[in-house]
Parts: structure tokens; C-alpha cells; sequence
């Protein structure tokens, strides 16, 4: 059994997201995450669409501010672009991708290893 506690980093980040859990854990009356527990919380930042864009290798992902209305096309574009309307085939593309592709966003990198922690 295995628990998995997915939320966007938003503002709070990877790092912030992992002690919000902790404290929630402890309010619970339960201990924090140990090092060998099935217990993973990735944190897509700012969103979840930058994994799947980063996985999908385009470029100029900025993880470090919120997204604006001028920052580049929509997650929905670039999948239109790279796959024509077959948003299946980039999911697709994007999940195969995940185990092996060289990433650049650091929650990314660290979701992979939040996964890990559940892997048998």
C-alpha cells in the first residue's frame, strides 16, 4: 500500500509543499514521511502542463513565476503543433518519456524521486 499526495507548487514550491504534509501528517496525530515510507508527494510548479511540456521537450519552461498570458503558448498548443489534435498520442509521448528523458525542471526532477519512493 502506498499513498500519493499530488499538489501544485503554485508560489510555496517543492520544498514548502513537503513540510505543508508533514505538518498535516503531525495534525493528524501521525510522524512525518520517514525516508522508507510509501508516502510520495510530487509537486508539479507551477502546474502540471510544465511537466507534461518539459517531457514533450519544449523549451523555455520558467518554473520560477507564475505563468502570464504572454509567457509562450498553452500546453494546449504545443501539443496541437506537435501531435496535430491527437492529445492521446502527446500523453502518450509524455508518459513514455518519463522514466528515461533528461528533464530540466528541478520539480520534475524531484517528482521522480518522490515516485521512487513508491516503486517496489
Amino acid at each position: 500500500m502506498c499513498l500519493i499526495a499530488v499538489r501544485d507548487g503554485d508560489a510555496v514550491g517543492v520544498e514548502g509543499r513537503k513540510v505543508e504534509l508533514d505538518e498535516a501528517l503531525r495534525q493528524a496525530g501521525l510522524a512525518p514521511r520517514g525516508p522508507t515510507e510509501r508516502i510520495a508527494t510530487p509537486v508539479p510548479t507551477w502546474a502540471i502542463e510544465n511537466w507534461l511540456l518539459d517531457l514533450l521537450e519544449h523549451p523555455n519552461i520558467n518554473e520560477n513565476r507564475r505563468p502570464s498570458g504572454d509567457s509562450g503558448p498553452t500546453w494546449k498548443q504545443v501539443f496541437e503543433r506537435v501531435h496535430g489534435t491527437d492529445e492521446n498520442l502527446a500523453l502518450t509521448t509524455a508518459a513514455q518519456a518519463w522514466p528515461s528523458a533528461s528533464v530540466r525542471l528541478p520539480s520534475l526532477r524531484d517528482g521522480r524521486a518522490e515516485i521512487g519512493r513508491i516503486d517496489e
